[in-house]
């Protein structure tokens, strides 16, 4: 008689302590869907509000790229204050920076103020997603990445996709000042959850000059974009790529572009809430599903191929004017462009020790924060002076280049396959 022990059930997307091993992660999981929440009303009310007050194109575009100012001169620095100071105390800052986004909000009509509110809110989302990313990928065992980043990216998904109907609603129930007050609530919710948060000892989060291993980091971050896969297109650098196509697309183009297109549709602001709202519903989808994806085509091609199709869709958004088709077109687009997310999270996770994470994850901040921070204001003035249908006709290259990756890759692919 032999002792076999029983087959092993497969894992697949559902909570256990293995995939989710302490509340720790549980509690990340849930401040990144608080996050991604206020994330989705402030990226829908504050566009309204400014054109309320009567903003053009290009101030528009200002205050859309003014998201990105803290990730270009700030994610590396991130990076080493996260395995200096702890997973914690960031995310702590990061509901900081919330709090102060609906008071800078609060004291708005003057523009200036809405674009400080962004750049705040690029700090929050810099100080949360480097932290927050960092840890749950180090408490994730090798393998599983896949599996937690669908998890992640799915919560994640439904907090944009819950964030535009709530600010949607209680901006055009009790106005835009009242959805600010409450964007300032939900981040002392968010302090509160992250004050529970258990603290991590770090491998290199030896005490030190800070500047010197700040300098180190550039080093290191110079490094890791060379030698991360001997091959062009290794997996750190396809990691950059695949975020800059689809910043470059679905976060410059089709935020507030996208909301200026439906005002311009005449449609009101709870059915642009809405129609907000059922695209993040097709991201949640499309990510929670990405493992399955990835598993039978591959982590690259799935992100690649998720680029590529929601840029079409983006491209097509001229072309439609009744709000179910731009429902249709829009869930299909949006969901396929967020399997990049979980994409581009696994690349890195499966290619970089737990030291080089958190930088690794400023790399692809920098990529996102330098697109989506120069593309708005070029695309405002682009469509001031031409319209603002070309704003979507411009994501054409970008569809094109993320197509021309994705043969290569497989080519790629096939020729080590056949030695």
């Amino acid at each position: 008689m032999t002792n076999e022990a029983p087959p092993r059930k497969p894992v697949g997307l559902r909570l256990n302590r293995r995939l989710f091993p302490g509340i720790g992660s549980t509690l990340i999981l849930a401040i990144l869907f608080l996050h991604m929440l206020l994330l989705g009303m402030t990226q829908l009310v504050v566009p309204l509000y400014s054109l309320s007050l009567g903003a053009s194109e290009v101030v528009l575009g200002v205050i859309t790229g003014a998201f990105g100012v803290a990730g270009i001169l700030l994610s590396i620095v991130s990076s080493v204050l996260s395995d200096y100071l702890g997973r914690r105390p960031m995310i702590l800052v990061a509901f900081v920076f919330w709090i102060g986004v609906g008071v800078l909000n609060l004291l708005a009509p003057p523009f200036l103020w809405l674009v400080g509110g962004q750049v705040l809110v690029g700090m929050a989302d810099l100080c949360l997603w480097v932290a927050a990313m960092a840890y749950l990928t180090g408490v994730t065992s090798q393998g599983r990445h896949a599996e937690i980043m669908s998890w992640g990216g799915g919560l994640m998904g439904l907090g944009l996709a819950v964030g535009p109907v709530l600010g949607g609603l209680v901006a055009r129930l009790v106005g835009f000042q009242p959805a600010f007050m409450l964007v300032v609530l939900l981040g002392v919710l968010g302090l509160a959850l992250s004050y529970k948060l258990p603290s991590t000892k770090l491998p290199m989060a030896e005490r030190g000059a800070f500047l010197h291993r700040l300098s180190l980091s550039h080093r290191r971050a110079l490094g890791l974009v060379r030698g991360n896969g001997s091959h062009v297109f290794g997996p750190m650098r396809m990691a950059v790529l695949v975020m800059a196509l689809g910043t470059a697309s679905w976060v410059a183009v089709g935020r507030s572009f996208y909301v200026a297109y439906l005002t311009r549709l005449g449609f009101s602001t709870e059915v642009i809430g809405l129609l907000t709202t059922l695209r993040a519903g097709a991201t949640t989808v499309a990510q929670f599903g990405f493992a399955f994806l990835a598993n039978r085509l591959g982590v690259v091609v799935t992100a690649l191929s998720g680029v590529a199709i929601g840029g079409l869709a983006l491209a097509l958004t001229p072309f439609l004017t009744t709000a179910p088709v731009l429902a249709l077109v829009g869930c299909l687009g949006n969901g396929a462009d967020r399997l990049r997310n979980p994409g581009m999270f696994t690349l890195i996770a499966e290619s970089t020790d737990r030291d080089s994470r958190a930088l690794a994850f400023a790399l692809l901040n920098t990529a996102w924060a330098a697109t989506t921070t120069v593309l708005p204001p070029v695309l405002g003035l682009i469509a001031e002076r031409t319209a603002l249908s070309a704003t979507f006709l411009l994501v054409g290259p970008f569809v094109a280049a993320s197509s021309i990756l994705l043969y290569v890759w497989n080519r790629r692919a096939a020729s080590e396959l056949s030695r």
